[in-house]
This record gives structure tokens, sequence and C-alpha cells, in this order.
């Protein structure tokens, strides 16, 4: 009690003041002004680049001295540009072989990326039981992780339950992690009701749970409550954590009363004691005193872990001002 006492004082002390309406009138205006400065400049750059490229004769000196950049320069990369989009629109049907010297003769990570993404496409129509068999030779290990997450995307599109079988099958757990978040990613943004329904009839496992946390958090983007309540249906473990975690910073920052008032509302002892320190946590990243008053409300056993989030909290956010205050 002495140390959150002491910490409170601290915060009060170091809070910063809040900002009155005409700053934050007068920072919104420049913002704006600003704005209409640069998208104009933008404009015009882009069509003084777009004249310099098309042109067959010799460019006007201002508009070389207003771009910065020597004409020659601008054309040789609109030509390796338009030389990158013809070999890898030709490259997508070629033998696996031509693939890779094409790969390794790239510099550019963008563009390695861009040509196993088409190739995943393209070759997902016909993928073989075992996966693609380029993948092995493909040495790069992150470039192997994008692959894996391309392939898993538009293979479980036309079939997911042989892509889950591939899924399940890959030795290295980085790469099933890479899979996992493709197929999930892409069938939830679809169906998101039967993501959940096919995730909960899978038998429990490690990707079950991966696959779960990763389904979770992308619905806590758009519907943290809906998230939250699934991870609520979620076995006590670390994965109804992690989700309900997740869920409850984002429900928070959106709606912090309608996330306190499910919390304070649960019948589920185990659960609300988990629940009511996250948002208490959640809560402190924006206005931390307000945060350890409410967690000061708490019940026994709730009350002291709730006050050692937010405690923890707020020192990760203000360590300077703590350290600065402790040594004056």
């Amino acid at each position: 009690r002495l140390l959150v006492t002491v910490l409170l004082g601290l915060l009060l002390a170091t809070a910063p003041s809040r900002q009155s309406s005409s700053e934050s009138e007068e920072a919104s205006f420049v913002a704006v002004a600003q704005k209409e400065a640069v998208l104009p400049a933008i404009a015009r750059r882009s069509a003084l680049v777009s004249q310099v490229s098309s042109s067959t004769t010799d460019t006007l000196p201002e508009v070389e001295d207003e771009l910065g950049d020597d004409v020659e320069t601008i054309k040789e990369r609109n030509d390796h540009e338009t030389n990158w989009r013809e070999t890898n629109g030709s490259l997508v049907n070629a033998h696996e072989g031509e693939v890779f010297a094409a790969l390794e003769k790239l510099s550019d990570r963008q563009e390695q990326i861009s040509l196993l993404l088409r190739l995943a496409k393209t070759q997902a129509k016909s993928m073989s039981p075992n996966g693609p068999e380029w993948l092995a030779d493909l040495s790069d290990q992150q470039l192997r992780r994008f692959a894996v997450d391309a392939i898993a995307r538009e293979w479980g599109k036309i079939d997911l339950d042989a892509t889950w079988t591939w899924i399940e099958q890959l030795s290295d757990e980085s790469l099933q992690a890479a899979a996992v978040s493709g197929v999930v990613w892409n069938f939830a943004q679809q169906d998101f009701e039967t993501t959940t329904d096919w995730i909960s009839e899978m038998e429990p496992s490690k990707l079950r749970d991966a696959a779960a946390l990763k389904a979770a958090k992308i619905l806590a983007v758009t519907r943290p409550q809906r998230a939250v309540n699934w991870a609520a249906e979620f076995p006590e473990g670390t994965l109804q954590d992690d989700a309900l975690t997740y869920g409850l910073h984002q429900w928070t920052a959106v709606d912090l009363d309608s996330a306190a008032g499910w919390a304070i509302e649960l019948k589920d002892e185990g659960l609300q004691s988990k629940a009511l320190p996250i948002i208490a946590a959640a809560w402190a990243n924006s206005d931390p005193q307000a945060a350890m008053e409410w967690a000061g409300q708490f019940p026994d056993g709730i009350r002291e872990k709730a006050l050692e989030l937010t405690t923890q909290r707020w020192l990760a956010r203000n360590s300077d001002s703590v350290m600065q205050s402790a040594a004056n």
C-alpha cells in the first residue's frame, strides 16, 4: 500500500498538464495548413516526373532543376520498373528453375515478395497435397516465411482442408506460424462466423491455439466486444489470457465505459479477476490517475493485481520522469 501511495504521488507530480482547447485547435490548424502546402507540391513533382518519363525530346533545364534529380536517373528508374512488371508477369507461369534464377538476380526485397505472391496465387489452383516443390529450395528464411504465408492465403481460398493438412505437416514451427497467420487472415476477412466455428471444431493443439489467437486479434480490430466474448469461451490458460488481453485493450481504446461495465457485471469470478486488471492497465495508457483510483475500489485479490498492473504500465510509460523526480 505504501508503494502504491508513493507512486501515486509521483504520478500526480509528473503527470503532464492537459492541453487547452485553443492549443488543440491551433495544432489542428497547423496540421491542415501543412497538408495544404505539401499536397500541391507532391502533385507538381508527380506531373514533372511523368513529363520526363514520357518525353522523347530534351527536357527543359528548369524542369530538371526543379526536380532535383538527373533526368537520365529518372528514366532509368522508370525503365527498370517497366522491365520488372514484364518479367514478373511472364515468370509466374514459367518453370520453377527460371523463377529462382530471377529471384537470385533481384536485389529489391519488395520485388522478390511481389514475384512470390503472384507465383503462389497462380499455382494455388493446381497445388499438390505436399505444397509447392520450389519452397524447399528457397534458402532465404524470411522469404520462405512470406512464401508460406502467401501459399496458405491463396490455397486456403480453394481447398481449406488440404491447406490445413499441409500446415500440420510443416516441420518448422516458424513456417507453421506464418502459414496459420496467412490462412486465418484470409478466411477471417471473408466470413468470421464460419472461421470461429471452424476453429472451435478443431482438436486441441498448438496450431489450433495459434489459429484461435490470430482470429481473435483480427476480430478485435473491428469488433472488440465480439472478440472478448469469444475469448471468454476459451478454456482457461495462456490462449484465453492472451486473447482477452488483446481484445480488452482494443475495446477499452474505443469504448472504455462499455468494456468496464461488461467486466463489472461478469458472473464468472475467475474471468472477472482477469478482465478488471487488464482494463485498468489499458486505461492507464490515457489516464493513469483515474485508472489507479478505479482499481483501488476493486475487491481484495483483484485490487492488488489491478494496482500492480496499472503501476507497471504507468512506470513503463513514464520511466524518465520517475527517475528524474527520484533524483531530485
